[in-house]
C-alpha cells in the first residue's frame, strides 16, 4: 500500500485529517515513539508526552520530532485541554485522571494497533493470553517461514506493529497484551486466540473478570477462533461464534494429545501429526502452546507439513526455560520471561525434581495462593528478592525454607552456596521486573551474567 493510499485511508478512517485536530501521543516508550513516527511519515502535526521527568532518549525525541510540542514530568489536564485524538500507549493507564477527563470530553481514542489495522491488506493472526504468547507467536512466525511466506511477527513482542508493515507480506503475526486490546477496535483478524486467562495485571484491573473480558476482545472481529477448551474462561468467550478451531491437552478437540503405546502425540482430528518427544521445548504448558500454533496455522492455510518442520526446529524463546550453564553438577535455568505466577507454575511444573527456585520483584498483586501451593510441591528451596519478597514468603506461610536477598546477583550466589549436586536451580520471578529492572530482558541477562562470573 503506496503512502497515499495510507494518508487516504487514515482520513476517512479516523478522522485524523479533518482540521481542525489535536493530536495528542501519551507515553514515549517503544509504541509511542512508533506511533510519532508514522503520523509524522503521513505529514500529520501532533504533540508528545510522558510522566517521566528525566528520558534517557529525549534528546534524540526532540531532534526527531522537532516541530512538535513536547512535555514531560507529570500529565497535567492543561496539556490535555482541547485535545481531538488521543493515542495512550499501553504503558500509561486509562485511569489517569486527564486522560479520562479528555476522553470523557470527547476526545477519540485510537491506538497503534487501529492505525495498522487501516493500513495493511495481508492476512494477520492475534494472539493474546496471560502465558504463551511470545512462544506461540513466534511458533506461528517459524510455521509460515517454513512454508515459504513472506511473514512478519511483532506487537507486543519485539516490533511494533506499526514498524511492521512492508509491501508484500503474506500474513502478520501479532502479539497483543491486554492494555492494547482495550484500546483497539479496527482489527479483523483471519484467526485469533486467547491462550489462558490468570491473575495478571491485578493493579490495572479491578478483578480477573474484568480482565478476561478485555482479552475477549480479540475474537470480537475474528474470522476464526481458536479455543483452548482446557480453560474455562475462554471457552466462556466464544459460545456464539460460528468458526471455531479447538485445541485441548486432556480433552477431545480439533488438535489434542493421544497416548499410544507409550508415546504422547499431537493430534489433528485424530490423526497422530507428531510426537511430543520431537518438541523441544519441555512442559505440558509449552504441548498446549504447540497445539494453539498447529490450529492457528491451520487457519490461515499452512501446510502441515511446514508445520512439523518447525514444531521439530523450535528452539523456544531467550529467557524462557533457557538453560545458562551447567556448572559442578548444576543447572541454571533463566525463566525470567515468568513475569506473573503462573507462568512460574507452568516452569516448576517442567520439572520432575524438585528445584532450588529464585523469585520476586513486582507482583502486580496477583492472588499467590495457588502459587505457594506449586511451589511447596516443586521447590525443595526459595530465594526471594525484589519489592515483593515478603508478599511471597508470606503466601508460602513456611511450608518451604525462604532465604533472602537485595539483589538478583545476592541470590544467584545463596543459590550456590545452597545447591546440592545434580539440582537445577531455576530463576522463575513470578513477577514483574520494573522494581529493579527495564525489563525482563535485563533481568535475565544479569542472572545469566552473575551465573557464569561465578562459574568462571
Amino acid at each position: 500500500m503506496n503512502l497515499e493510499t495510507v494518508k487516504k485511508n487514515i482520513a476517512q478512517k479516523t478522522g485524523l485529517a479533518t482540521a481542525p485536530t489535536h493530536i495528542l501521543i501519551v507515553g514515549l516508550g517503544v509504541t509511542g515513539l512508533s506511533i510519532a513516527r508514522f503520523l509524522k511519515k503521513i505529514e500529520l502535526n501532533f504533540s508528545l508526552i510522558d510522566s517521566r521527568p528525566n528520558l534517557g532518549n529525549l534528546t534524540q525525541i526532540k531532534a526527531m520530532f522537532a516541530d512538535s510540542e513536547l512535555f514531560t514530568g507529570g500529565f497535567p489536564e492543561a496539556e490535555f485541554r482541547g485535545v481531538t485524538h488521543l493515542f495512550v500507549s499501553p504503558g500509561v493507564s486509562l485511569d489517569e485522571p486527564a486522560i479520562a477527563k479528555c476522553l470523557n470530553e470527547g476526545a477519540v481514542l485510537l491506538s497503534d494497533i487501529d492505525l495498522f489495522a487501516f493500513c495493511i491488506d495481508a492476512p494477520v493472526i492475534a494472539i493474546t493470553g496471560s502465558n504463551g504468547k511470545s512462544t506461540v507467536t513466534t511458533m506461528v512466525e517459524d510455521m509460515a517461514r517454513v512454508a515459504g511466506m513472506k511473514v512478519r511477527a511483532g506487537g507486543n513482542l519485539g516490533v511494533p506493529a506499526l514498524d511492521l508493515i512492508a509491501d508484500d507480506i503474506a500474513l502478520y503475526v501479532l502479539e497483543l497484551s491486554s492494555f492494547q486490546l482495550e484500546r483497539m477496535t479496527a482489527l479483523k483478524p483471519q484467526a485469533a486466540v486467547v491462550l489462558n486467562v490468570s491473575s495478571d495485571h491485578m493493579d490495572r484491573y479491578s478483578n480477573i473478570e474484568v480482565y478476561a473480558n478485555v482479552k475477549s476482545k480479540i475474537y470480537d472481529h475474528a474470522t476464526t477462533c481458536v479455543i483452548n477448551v482446557d480453560d474455562p474462561r475462554v471457552l466462556a468467550m466464544v459460545t456464539l461464534k460460528p468458526t471455531t478451531i479447538t485445541y485441548s491437552v486432556t480433552k477431545r478437540a480439533s488438535f489434542s494429545v493421544r497416548n499410544e503405546s507409550g508415546s504422547s502425540w499431537l493430534v489433528k482430528g485424530g490423526k497422530a501429526v507428531i510426537a511430543r518427544s520431537q518438541i523441544l521445548v519441555v512442559g505440558e504448558h509449552n504441548t498446549s502452546n504447540a497445539l494453539a500454533a498447529m490450529a492457528l496455522a491451520t487457519a490461515v492455510g499452512i501446510p502441515m507439513e511446514s508445520i512439523v518442520d518447525a514444531l521439530r526446529d523450535y528452539q523456544g524463546l531467550p529467557h524462557r526455560l533457557q538453560i545458562v550453564s551447567v556448572d559442578h553438577e548444576l543447572i541454571w535455568v533463566n525463566d525470567s520471561k515468568a513475569t506473573n505466577p503462573s507462568s512460574c507454575m507452568a516452569a516448576l511444573k517442567a520439572f520432575d525434581e524438585k528445584v532450588v527456585l529464585i523469585a520476586g520483584g513486582d507482583c502486580k498483586g496477583a492472588d499467590l495462593t495457588e502459587l505457594a501451593t506449586i511451589i511447596q510441591q516443586q521447590a525443595r528451596i526459595v530465594i526471594l528478592f525484589g519489592r515483593d519478597a515478603q508478599r511471597i514468603e508470606d503466601a508460602l506461610e513456611n511450608s518451604v525454607p525462604v532465604y533472602n536477598s537485595k539483589t538478583l546477583e545476592g541470590a544467584v550466589l545463596v543459590a550456590k552456596e545452597l545447591a546440592i549436586a545434580g539440582e537445577t536451580v531455576l530463576l522463575s520471578p513470578a513477577c514483574a521486573s520494573l522494581d529493579q529492572f527495564k525489563d525482563y530482558q535485563e533481568r535475565g541477562d544479569i542472572f545469566a551474567q552473575t551465573v557464569r562470573r561465578i562459574a568462571a
